[in-house]
């Protein structure tokens, strides 16, 4: 009977011991620890009003207070679905969130909220001229914590696209880690590695773009406002269903151009004569917003003119790693 009830003891005693473990174990650190600059990314798929299937992506530079917002917010929002009878690519966007205010978070609830503002840009894809407001318009994630790294999941939207039809549904994931403060320089081999949606005007259906690779930028003086790279070897390979894939490999330097203050800026990838690519595209660029914090960074898609192997122009969402092998 003894040994039965020190049995049962133990059991009990086990689970008095694991529940509390698992009710922690989405968050086990204090925001003052997470405080500081971050590269936040995410990417997946959604869902809108008009039963269009889409592609998001996210990514930049935010810094963490330790009152559950920002100090400071870089952040780059693109997004894809399939071209629509009557409007075209209309419904892709871009989104340039810079309002520290748009950002909440709770560890102890473990959610994280971006909440657009009316001082934020959204700009429809195909042409940048067409402006519209996705003010108080949101993305929740679930958020997951250890140490000062974060992990987060999508829960709910409420952003519009292009054609004014909502984003009800969505499947992201993502992280937010530790980096240095923006920098003004981005020095040092970068390796270049992600990938995203493809959508053309050609084509009915969603594709997929990945690119990988390695750049090495010049320094840019105080007097430079564009800067040059010092070495390139990059393939980008996308595609749309039912044709070929599209594949090319960039090893020229002069190929790459970029900006960047204090940790924000842009890069420009151009496919050029000395290039190799399956399908011409000389002389036409997709176009990145760029993000640097030390040695970790990210670049998020934001236009071009690349064409897809229907020869018709592709937009896109991807986001990549644009970080030095070693690290923070």
């Amino acid at each position: 009977m003894r040994n039965s009830m020190m049995g049962s003891l133990r059991v009990l005693l086990g689970v008095a011991v694991l529940v509390p473990a698992f009710a922690l174990a989405r968050v086990t650190v204090a925001s003052a620890q997470i405080a500081g600059p971050k590269i936040l990314w995410a990417l997946g798929g959604t869902a809108n009003t008009a039963d269009y299937r889409g592609h998001l992506a996210m990514g930049g530079l935010v810094v963490l207070d330790n009152k559950g917002g920002a100090k400071s917010l870089n952040l780059t929002i693109a997004y894809v679905q399939p071209p629509s009878f009557y409007y075209g690519n209309d419904g892709d966007f871009v989104c340039e969130v810079t309002n520290p205010k748009d950002l909440s978070y709770s560890l102890t609830n473990g959610k994280l909220t971006l909440t657009l503002s009316q001082s934020d840009t959204c700009y429809q894809t195909v042409d940048p001229s067409q402006q519209f407001s996705n003010s108080r318009n949101s993305v929740s994630f679930t958020l997951y914590a250890r140490g000062s790294k974060l992990r987060m999941v999508s829960t709910q939207a409420s952003l519009r696209d292009g054609e004014g039809d909502t984003i009800n549904s969505l499947a992201l994931s993502g992280e937010m880690n530790p980096s240095g403060s923006g920098s003004s320089q981005a020095t040092g081999v970068r390796f270049v590695s992600g990938g995203g949606g493809v959508s053309s005007s050609g084509d009915l259906f969603l594709g997929h773009m990945a690119l990988a690779g390695l750049i090495s930028l010049n320094p840019m003086t105080k007097k430079e406002k564009t800067g040059t790279a010092k070495s390139l070897d990059l393939t980008l390979t996308y595609y749309v269903p039912g044709y070929d894939n599209v594949v090319c490999h960039l090893t020229d330097p002069s190929d790459v151009s970029y900006t960047l203050d204090k940790g924000v800026g842009t890069l420009t990838l151009t496919v050029g004569s000395n290039d190799t690519c399956n399908l011409g595209n000389n002389h036409n660029s997709l176009s990145f917003d760029l993000y640097v914090a030390g040695a970790s960074g990210r670049i998020v898609s934001t236009g071009g003119n690349l064409l897809s192997s229907t020869e018709a122009p592709i937009d896109t969402a991807v986001t990549a790693d644009f970080s030095t092998p070693g690290g923070f």
